[in-house]
């Protein structure tokens, strides 16, 4: 496939090998601050006429190639979610301006990484307000000038005195689940160890998918819910 042959920066880091929410999160790791935002509707956004430019311009394909690859990675002119070239798409969207925009903020001290639509910026020192209204805009203006919006009930800054959150993980020490979280999958454990009736495969295969994703980051809680799966199931 041509999409992977592409050497993709590593501020990009969604449906890539090796990279995902962990490694984009752990970038941020231990920072003083941390914005993030979340590009709206960004698969529906992203036109054909994106599409197009993407193939053309950076992959320099004749106009009718271009065009005939576009009609075969978009779905009544935009990307489709769940084909397995739209992640890929998605990363090249804002190639344009995207690398100066890195560099620029690189000279600042500060982090830029993009998880698909989730965009996240850390700074190892706090910065003023300020300088956190020019990181906004900087955001803004690079997703505005591709036809995108940012959701701004989604638009968060943190600083280190509180819990910091990249792509749903907390990243002030290490990575870890939120509190929430973990709480809410205690309790689909207990619900089943408390569970009178039988319990069936797809709520155990569902509450053990969710004790693995939490053994990730929690090992120690997540043996102990493991053990309780197991002594309910009888195994």
């Amino acid at each position: 496939m041509i999409l992977r042959t592409v050497d993709f920066p590593e501020y990009l880091q969604g449906s890539i090998k090796k990279r995902g929410q962990a490694s984009n999160a752990r970038r941020h790791m231990g920072r003083r601050l941390l914005i993030t935002e979340d590009v709206e509707n960004f698969f529906p956004a992203t036109s054909a006429k994106v599409v197009f430019n993407i193939w053309h311009r950076f992959f320099r394909c004749p106009p009718d190639v271009a065009e005939c690859l576009t009609k075969l990675t978009t779905k009544d002119g935009s990307l489709p979610q769940g084909a397995k070239t739209s992640p890929l798409l998605a990363n090249i969207v804002f190639w344009e301006r995207e690398r100066d925009l890195v560099l620029e903020f690189q000279k600042r001290g500060i982090v830029y990484t993009r998880l698909v639509d989730d965009i996240t910026c850390s700074a190892v020192r706090d910065l003023s307000r300020g300088e956190i209204s020019w990181v906004i805009r900087k955001l803004r203006h690079i997703a505005t000038s591709f036809g995108f919006r940012l959701k701004r009930k989604k638009e968060t800054v943190a600083h280190a005195s509180r819990r910091m959150v990249a792509t749903k993980l907390v990243v002030n020490v290490k990575l870890s689940l939120p509190a929430e979280q973990r709480s809410q999958i205690r309790a689909t454990v207990n619900s089943i160890v408390s569970s009178t009736d039988a319990i069936g495969d797809k709520d155990f295969n569902h509450a053990s998918g969710q004790v693995g994703y939490l053994s990730q980051y929690h090992p120690e809680e997540g043996k102990a819910l493991r053990e309780q799966l197991r002594y309910a199931r009888g195994t």
